[in-house]
Parts: structure tokens; C-alpha cells; sequence
């Protein structure tokens, strides 16, 4: 039969369809199989018919004998477990290469404005004035009194904080004086 693989386990003869596996070149299909061809999760060892979850990575350290993650394979040569060993180092060598490469890239790049905003976690608001432009007035300034910095450091305790409260009684108390002296 082509495309089929037949060993021999613990009592019986299993058997292996080796067109189920993904469209890469990577080392580890020379070992695994696809057990559903729409899960690429679940693989079969072709050596000792085991069922990994965890894709062709884990496959790949179950052969190479790499502990945490997959139980050994106990029917892996020396010459297998070296394949799959490398084949783990070089993709592992890959991926710290490209993070440096990116870490060198986002140093190289200043961005627009740095010198003016110091110290800002992130960048500016646009909605926001700029730095040390003149304070306007905004719908809570009217529920607010004007700050004198003398007096709050003079320590006296007749001055205190505005509250809502306050603000609203002294609109309607304004709103009733008018309508009355207009004979309303």
C-alpha cells in the first residue's frame, strides 16, 4: 500500500496514513502524522505510534528527548533525536535573531516630537491645548472658584472648597432673585 506505514507496537501491527500531514518541510513529518487532517494539533509518532497533542513542535521533543513538555520517544535513534534537537535550536536561534533585529530597529527610530514631550508615557491628546497655552473655560469651571494662591498659604480655615451643592443653590437663589424683582 502507498502511503501507508505498518509497525509493529505493543501486541498488534498499527497503521499510519503518511499523506496526512501539513504542506511544510519542517523535520518533524519525517516522524509525525496528522491523526484528523483538520486538527494540526494532534499528531501520531510514526516510530511509536503515540498520539501528541501540541503539533509537530512537541512531536519534534518527543523524539528529541526533550523533558517538560512530551513523555520520550523510546524507539527515537541517536541520529533522529540529533535531527529534531537541531531542527528545535535552529528555529529557537531564528526567533532570537529576529527579536534583536527589531529591538535594533525601534532604537534607530525617533519619533516626531520626542524632544518636546519628556517624561510622557505615551503620546500627546490632540483634543488637549498644548503646554502653556491660556486656560479656557469648560462646563465644571463654573462650579469652581477661582484659586488664590495666597490665601491658601496663609493657613486660614474660612476658605473651603466649593461644592456642588453650594454652586447649585446660589444658581437657583440668582435665577429667583431676578424672576422676582422682574414681578414674575
Amino acid at each position: 500500500m502507498a502511503g501507508t506505514i505498518f509497525f509493529k507496537g505493543s501486541n498488534a501491527m498499527t497503521e499510519i496514513d503518511t499523506s496526512l500531514k501539513c504542506n511544510s518541510e519542517d523535520v518533524g513529518w519525517e516522524f509525525g502524522a496528522l491523526v484528523n487532517p483538520s486538527n494540526v494539533d494532534r499528531v501520531k509518532c510514526k516510530l511509536c505510534g503515540k498520539v501528541l497533542s501540541g503539533g509537530i513542535y512537541r512531536l519534534k521533543q518527543h523524539i528529541a528527548h526533550i523533558k517538560g513538555n512530551a513523555a520520550p520517544c523510546n524507539k527515537s535513534s541517536d541520529e533522529d533525536k540529533n535531527k529534531c534537537k537541531q531542527a528545535i535550536d535552529e528555529a529557537q536561534s531564528k526567533k532570537k535573531q529576529k527579536f534583536q533585529r527589531e529591538q535594533e530597529v525601534r532604537q534607530e527610530v525617533i519619533l516626531e516630537g520626542d524632544e518636546e514631550v519628556e517624561g510622557c508615557l505615551g503620546p500627546r491628546n490632540p483634543k488637549l491645548p498644548p503646554p502653556g497655552a491660556p486656560d479656557t473655560l469648560g462646563p465644571m469651571d463654573s462650579f469652581a472658584s477661582i484659586i488664590n494662591p495666597d490665601s491658601s498659604l496663609s493657613g486660614s480655615n474660612n476658605i473651603r472648597q466649593q461644592n456642588i451643592n453650594d454652586a447649585l443653590w446660589k444658581q437657583r437663589t440668582h435665577r429667583a432673585s431676578i424672576f422676582g424683582s422682574l414681578g414674575v
